[in-house]
């Protein structure tokens, strides 16, 4: 349990041997007594400046570093307390000993997030924007820190807030039925009730799935280019990651197993493989198990790009098997060698689709469009997505969707009190995830993800 009456400290950057800077935060009520100790020049210190100066060792004296240091008087400060960032020079030693003395002085180490859960019990953010922080640092594209910068400016708590009142009005009028029927009001209108809970519903499971798309922003999508042997997979691969990373031969059956490399595709960072020919039969054990881990990748993907060769005709087993695996997965389909006339009718294709893409890999035509195409493909898979939530977040959202959907079916059922139950409690679960009546167990389980110095 947090004792929040404590002096807490800790690094916010990632201490190690080759960085050039650390900094070490400290916050709480003795920040300024606790430093008076061990900075020269001492305090009293003008807030929000910088400070150049040394530290020392409380009881030998001697010189730890020079550093630099800002001094955040309450209530203007992240946590909303007194806080002080110290910038020392960098390495592992240094931030060591300096939290060995803070600690020694009287304050502890902080816990996982617990700066930010200070800052939303001091009122100086609330519970989205603080998980916004969380998803900035954890970012990794430019889309999932667009979505995480939204949520920080209070897009999330903005259409949160925006359901509470659809819901609370919803809600009163089925109150204003039950309890007050004999006064001279409007008459109860059902259909028109019935309606705005309809619209509830729609704006929830949007959210969701909103939710749902920005996952796939944050973790990447997955990218395959599969094929039978030698029709030019790998020489694909290294033209789509712009190197040669995968080993190009004429010998089928060269790629036993399958090499992945990180790229960016419309500022959103994915893994693209070239995976193992796909021959459907093979004595070779070492084949067998390349195709296993390919068949796997097939099953995770989220883009399949599938070669044929211009050169050699495809069989009926592939176009059998790929026509099964349609019906889950998004195919492009690529004739690669078209830099040679092709010796097969391209009709026995047309069950795949409209588009085939004709290209030649190692000449490089008909690559831009293909480009295209994936990166097409890529936003369609990705899909649009305004908002992100976390599991917790989500979690709270499906039992407010469940509350919803009953109250309507009780509705129609004319069971209005029961009905006026349902959304009292979407919203409870509402005002629990804006931060209200929400305890301090949930709160430090929320925070328990986040990183130390935070």
């Amino acid at each position: 349990m947090f004792k929040l009456e404590d002096t807490i400290c800790a690094p916010s950057t990632s201490v190690s041997k080759n960085s050039a800077i650390n900094i070490i935060r400290i916050s709480g009520e003795k920040t300024l007594e606790i430093l008076s100790k061990i900075l020269k020049p001492p305090p009293p210190y003008i807030e929000r400046r910088m400070y150049l100066g040394k530290i020392y060792e409380p009881d030998t004296k001697k010189l730890i570093d020079k550093i630099q240091w800002v001094y955040y008087k309450k209530p203007k400060s992240y946590t909303g307390e007194d806080m002080v960032e110290i910038f020392t020079h960098g390495g592992v030693i240094i931030p060591e000993i300096i939290l060995r003395i803070l600690i020694k002085l009287g304050a502890r180490l902080a816990e996982p997030g617990e700066f930010t859960m200070r800052a939303v019990l001091n009122g100086k953010m609330d519970l989205l924007q603080a998980q916004a922080i969380n998803q900035i640092v954890k970012s990794e594209n430019l889309k999932a820190l667009e979505i995480s910068l939204k949520r920080l400016e209070g897009v999330l708590r903005k259409k949160f807030e925006n359901l509470f009142e659809d819901i609370k009005e919803v809600s009163a009028e089925i109150e204003v039925n039950l309890n007050y029927p004999e006064e001279d009001l409007p008459p109860f209108q059902k259909e028109n009730i019935l309606k705005k809970i309809e619209q509830i519903e729609k704006k929830i499971k949007k959210y969701l799935e909103e939710s749902e798309n920005s996952k796939r922003i944050f973790e990447g999508l997955k990218i395959s280019i599969c094929g039978a042997p030698n029709v030019g997979k790998s020489t694909l691969f290294n033209k789509l990651i712009k190197k040669e990373r995968a080993i190009v031969s004429e010998i089928p059956g060269t790629t036993r197993d399958y090499i992945s490399e990180n790229i960016s595709i419309k500022g959103i960072n994915s893994i693209i493989y070239d995976t193992a020919g796909l021959r459907l039969k093979t004595p070779s054990k070492i084949e067998k198990i390349g195709i296993k881990k390919t068949e796997k990748i097939i099953e995770e993907s989220d883009i399949i790009i599938w070669i044929f060769d211009s050169q050699k005709k495809p069989l009926e087993r592939e176009l059998k098997k790929i026509k099964k695996l349609m019906k889950e997965k998004n195919f492009i389909f690529v004739i690669n060698k078209m830099d040679k006339k092709i010796k097969w009718n391209k009709n026995i294709l047309k069950d795949l689709g409209d588009e085939v893409f004709e290209i030649s890999a190692l000449k490089g035509i008909g690559l831009e469009n293909l480009v295209k195409e994936i990166e097409k493909r890529f936003e369609e898979e990705s899909g649009s997505a305004e908002i992100s939530l976390t599991l917790y977040e989500e979690s709270k959202l499906k039992e407010i969707l469940y509350e919803i959907e009953k109250s309507k079916e009780t509705l129609k059922e004319g069971r209005e009190e029961i009905t006026g139950l349902h959304l009292k409690n979407a919203l409870s679960n509402l005002n629990t995830l804006l931060g209200k009546d929400i305890d301090n167990e949930i709160l430090q389980k929320i925070f328990s993800d986040f990183c130390v110095g935070k």
